[in-house]
C-alpha cells in the first residue's frame, strides 16, 4: 500500500492506495491561512501547523488501515509556499504563500530594469508576488537580513520532507515556480542567481518527483506509526499531481484542476516561456506542463456565501443557481478577488459585477460568479493556444468542484469544448501515491512508460460522465464572454483611480 499526502489550502487529506492505485481509506485534518490584520497584503502559514495536521490526519487514517504495512509516501502540496529552515532544520518565519501580495512593489521594480523579462526567458515563470517564490526570498534579504544570512530555503514540500526524512530537498515542479531555475536543463540557473543577488547557496538540491529523498526516520516513526526505513518520495506541487492523476501523460494531453483556485495543464514536450502562463516541469522527466493558474476561483464562490448568504452551504448555492437562466439575466463577474494571475499576471486587478438590475436575485449572481470562472478558463485556453500553436479538443475536470454538474456543463457551454468528468475525484493524492510507489521501486515514471502507466490507471481515468457544449448557447455565451473581456479595464481603471481615506 502507498501513502499519499495532499496539503490543500484549508486541509491536509492523507489516503492510502492499494497496489492497483484504488484508494482504501482516506481522513482529513485543517489548518488555516493566516492573514494578518496589520497586513491586508500577506497571506501566511504557521509551518509547524501542517506536522500538526499530518499527526492528526494519519491518527484518523489508522483506524482503518494498519499503517505499518505501507511501502512507500508521496508527497502532494500548495505550490509555492516559500519556507525559511534555520541551519538545524527549525522554522524561522511563517510561510508565505501564492497568494500572498507584499513583493507587488518589488515585481513592478524588476519589470521596469527589464530583469523580470530575462528571467521569464530563463525559468519560464514570469515574476509574480507569491507566485514565483524569490521574490519572498530578496523580501527577506532586504526586510529581514538577519533571517536571511542563517537559512535555506524550501517550499511546503520541502518541510514535510525533511520532517519525514531529515533530508532537505525540493522537485522540479516546485523548482519552476522559483523563478530561479533554468527551466530547459531543469537545475539552478546562476544567471538568475547573480541578477537577482541571491546566494545559490540557500538553495536545496534537487531530486525528480518520484525519487526517494529518504526514508521515514525512527524520530518521524514513532509520531507518525509509520514504519522507519519507508522510502519517501518529495512528490510535486497539487496541481502537478492533479495533472498526472487526472491523465496528463502525453503532449496534448490537457487537465484542469479545480478547487479554491483552478488551473489549467496542457501537457507539452518542449519548454515554452510566456508572459500570460508558467512552464512548469512535470512529475514525467523529459515532460512539461504548460500552466495557468488563476487566482480565485471556488474562492469567490465561497466568498460569494460568507458575505452575502452565510447561513447557506455551498450545495445549496449551487441548486439555486440551477433556477437563474444561462447568462444570469445580463450579470456578469469578473472573479479577481485576489488579484488575478493568468493570463493577466496583475495582482492589483479587482473583481467586479456588472449589469446589475433590480430583476437580479441572489440565485443570478450566483450563477454569474459560476460563469465568470468559467469565462477565466476560456480566457486562458485561449492564451496557451496561441503560444503553444494547439487547438484543444476537450477538457478533464479533476478536484471537488469538477463534481457539481451544473458547474462542469457552465464550463462546457463556456468554452464550447466537451468536458470530461472523472470517475475517481483524488486526482492530487493519486498523483502523490505514484510517486510513493516510483519511490518504492514499484512503478517506473518515465516518457517511454506512459501507456503501461495509462494502462494501469484505466479504472481511475475512466469518465463518469462528458458534458458537451450547448450549440444553442454558443451566441449567447459569446457576448457574454465579450462583456467579460471589457470589464476587466474599465475595473482595473477605477480601482486604480478611486480615492482612498
Amino acid at each position: 500500500m502507498y501513502l499519499a499526502i495532499d496539503l490543500g489550502s484549508s486541509s491536509l487529506r492523507v489516503g492510502v492506495f492499494d497496489a492497483d492505485f484504488k484508494l482504501q481509506a482516506q481522513a482529513e485534518a485543517p489548518w488555516e491561512i493566516v492573514r494578518p490584520t496589520e497586513y491586508p497584503d500577506r497571506a501566511e502559514a504557521n509551518v509547524e501547523s501542517w506536522w500538526e495536521a499530518l499527526l492528526a490526519a494519519l491518527g484518523g487514517l489508522g483506524q482503518h488501515v494498519q499503517l505499518s504495512e505501507i511501502a512507500g509516501v508521496g508527497v502532494s502540496t500548495i505550490f509555492p509556499a516559500l519556507v525559511a529552515f534555520a541551519p538545524d532544520g527549525s522554522i524561522l518565519l511563517p510561510a508565505q504563500l501564492y497568494s500572498d501580495r507584499r513583493t507587488v512593489g518589488l515585481a513592478h521594480r524588476l519589470e521596469a530594469s527589464g530583469v523580470a523579462a530575462r528571467l521569464l526567458a530563463l525559468d519560464g515563470a514570469a515574476p509574480t508576488p507569491g507566485t514565483t517564490s524569490f521574490l519572498g526570498m530578496i523580501w527577506l534579504r532586504e526586510e529581514r537580513p538577519r533571517v536571511y544570512r542563517t537559512c535555506r530555503f524550501g517550499h511546503a514540500n520541502s518541510y514535510l520532507g525533511y520532517r519525514l526524512t531529515g533530508e532537505l530537498a525540493l522537485d522540479p515542479s516546485n523548482a519552476s515556480l522559483c523563478g530561479l531555475l533554468d527551466g530547459a536543463r531543469l537545475e539552478w540557473s546562476e544567471e538568475a542567481c547573480r541578477l537577482t543577488g541571491l546566494d545559490r547557496g540557500k538553495l536545496p538540491p534537487l531530486i525528480p518527483s518520484g525519487a526517494p529523498l529518504g526514508e521515514i526516520t525512527r524520530g518521524a516513526a514513532a509520531p507518525t506509526g509509520l514504519p522507519a526505513g519507508t522510502p519517501v518520495a518529495l512528490g510535486a506541487g497539487d496541481t502537478i499531481c492533479a495533472a498526472l492523476g487526472a491523465g496528463a501523460l502525453a503532449p496534448g494531453d490537457l487537465v484542469v484542476s479545480t478547487g479554491t483556485t483552478d488551473t489549467v495543464c496542457l501537457c507539452l514536450d518542449e519548454f515554452h516561456p510566456d508572459p500570460r502562463s508558467y512552464a512548469l516541469a512535470h512529475i514525467i522527466p523529459g515532460l512539461y506542463l504548460q500552466s495557468a493558474p488563476m487566482s480565485c476561483t471556488g474562492g469567490s464562490l465561497a466568498w460569494f456565501r460568507d458575505v452575502l448568504a452565510p447561513h447557506q452551504s455551498l450545495d445549496q448555492l449551487l441548486q439555486d443557481a440551477e433556477q437563474s437562466p444561462p447568462g444570469s439575466r445580463g450579470v456578469v463577474f469578473t472573479p479577481y478577488l485576489a488579484g488575478e494571475r493568468a493570463p493577466l499576471m496583475d495582482p492589483a486587478a479587482t473583481a467586479a459585477f456588472a449589469g446589475l438590475t433590480l430583476g437580479a436575485g441572489r440565485a443570478d449572481l450566483t450563477r454569474a460568479v459560476l460563469e465568470g470562472v468559467a469565462c477565466g478558463l476560456r480566457h486562458n485556453l485561449q492564451a496557451i493556444a496561441a503560444v503553444c500553436s494547439w487547438s484543444p479538443q476537450a477538457i478533464t475536470l479533476a478536484g471537488k468542484p469538477a463534481q457539481n454538474r451544473l458547474w462542469s456543463q457552465i464550463r462546457a457551454d463556456v468554452t464550447g469544448l466537451p468536458v470530461r468528468l472523472l470517475c475517481a475525484g483524488d486526482q492530487a493524492l493519486l498523483g502523490a501515491a505514484l510517486c510513493a510507489a516510483s519511490a518504492a521501486g514499484d512503478l517506473l515514471l518515465t516518457r517511454g512508460d506512459t501507456a503501461s502507466l495509462r494502462q494501469r490507471l484505466a479504472g481511475a481515468l475512466t469518465p463518469s460522465a462528458e458534458l458537451r457544449p450547448r450549440e444553442e448557447l454558443r451566441g449567447l455565451y459569446d457576448e457574454l464572454y465579450s462583456r467579460y473581456l471589457a470589464l476587466y479595464p474599465v475595473s482595473r481603471t477605477v480601482a486604480r483611480d478611486q480615492v482612498r481615506p
